[in-house]
């Protein structure tokens, strides 16, 4: 018996497929609700949200932060992307990751029209998701950060890295408050693969809340001889 078609055809009965936006049946995003989905919010310090050009942490928040920037994709507020966001992490819809990776693309191509990046270079970046524990991983079968952060290198023609390991498993960071979450990330990942000295980061992600998450992996990254690291998430929540 083929387990994994049984499990597909018993979702699709529990979460039929349907646009997120207008409803039309077998697609999760249509092309014309996709073209029609706001992009981006102001580009803002991400903890303190003082506007400035890209998204860069702004000098007072450098001091206290690893991360250079956070690029935001689109509004967790749009009931279409959170709702696709929510689907693909709590109804186990894979497919919806590169849904998501193609508003990160419209998204990655709309600042780069605006001339927003400025001395960033932005191509010089290398792809990295925030990953799950295993546990977390063999519960859910997949990481969607990696799922969108595959899907967003090949399409922006980016290298690809998996430069970090979850060696702990905690409590999931949605049910914490700000302080709780950075007591609870810290110490959760180590730096893993090829030597990364001098290397640009852009760490991808889901959503971001508080930035915890990305700000301990921001750390990890550059004791490990990251020279910039960034961080890409569909939506701030």
């Amino acid at each position: 018996m083929n387990y994994e078609l049984l499990k597909r055809k018993l979702l699709n009965v529990l979460f039929p497929i349907d646009c997120a936006g207008c409803g039309k049946e077998d697609e999760w995003l249509c092309q014309d609700c996709l073209l029609k989905l706001p992009l981006g919010r102001k580009a803002d310090c991400f903890f303190c949200e003082k506007e400035n050009q890209s998204g860069m942490t702004c000098p007072a928040c450098a001091a206290n932060h690893n991360l250079d920037g956070v690029f935001v994709c689109a509004d967790y507020s749009d009931r279409i992307v959170s709702g696709l966001i929510k689907k693909l992490k709590y109804s186990f819809a894979r497919e919806l990751g590169e849904v998501l990776a193609e508003i990160a693309c419209r998204y990655w191509k709309k600042i780069a029209d605006e001339d927003r990046f400025g001395k960033l270079s932005p191509q010089k970046f290398i792809i990295t998701p925030i990953p799950l524990h295993k546990k977390r991983y063999n519960w859910r079968g997949f990481n969607q950060a990696e799922i969108i952060a595959r899907y967003f290198a090949d399409r922006q023609n980016f290298a690809y890295q998996d430069a970090l390991v979850r060696v702990k498993h905690k409590t999931p960071q949605a049910r914490l408050g700000g302080a709780e979450r950075r007591e609870n990330i810290a110490g959760c990942f180590a730096a893993h693969g090829e030597n990364l000295t001098g290397k640009k980061i852009l760490l991808i992600d889901d959503v971001a809340t508080t930035g915890s998450t990305l700000d301990e992996a921001a750390r990890v990254l550059k004791s490990a001889g990251a020279s910039k690291v960034w961080g890409l998430v569909i939506a701030k929540g």
